[in-house]
């Protein structure tokens, strides 16, 4: 799923599978995931883990929140086929029932700017823009650079629907 959705469309780029395979097995190691499936379709899923585990987490995020208090969003995904059907926002609000508030204060994920759906669903879900950064990638050919906007959202867990 992961291949398929950062390896076409509008955000197409190298993906190389050794260090996919290393990424997840870290984020799995560190964290869990949320999966739907339907008829032994994977059709949709939510990773999280500690914040700390996102090495291009700006120093602004680091420096005004408690890291071992934060939880990220590292990836929400849904198969093509189903887009537009609620599967992410039914993961997330899965994600917001049991994630550990005890544990956990506040939420971050980081999306393209210009994924428009995945913005409005997250500004819908009480999101706010805390930062920016650019993000190289490489075209899918692995050639050439690319250089992405990237946006920081935060939630406060307290405000989780």
């Amino acid at each position: 799923m992961y291949i398929e959705s950062y390896s076409k469309g509008s955000s197409a780029q190298y993906i190389d599978n050794n260090e996919l395979h290393s990424y997840l097995t870290e984020v799995l190691h560190l964290g869990n995931a949320l999966l739907f499936t339907e008829n032994e379709i994977l059709k949709a899923c939510l990773l999280y883990t500690p914040l700390s585990f996102d090495k291009l987490c700006p120093e602004s995020v680091f420096s005004t929140f408690r890291l071992s208090k934060c939880v990220y969003i590292a990836e929400v995904m849904v198969a093509e086929p189903y887009r537009g059907q609620g599967l992410g926002k039914m993961l997330l609000k899965k994600f917001f029932d049991i994630v550990d508030t005890k544990k956990y204060k506040d939420v971050f994920l980081r999306v393209w700017n210009e994924n428009t759906p995945a913005l409005k669903l997250y500004e819908k879900m009480g999101f706010k823009k805390c930062e920016t950064i650019e993000q190289q990638k490489n075209t899918p050919d692995g050639k050439n650079v690319i250089v992405m906007t990237k946006i920081y959202l935060h939630k406060p867990l307290s405000t989780a629907i």
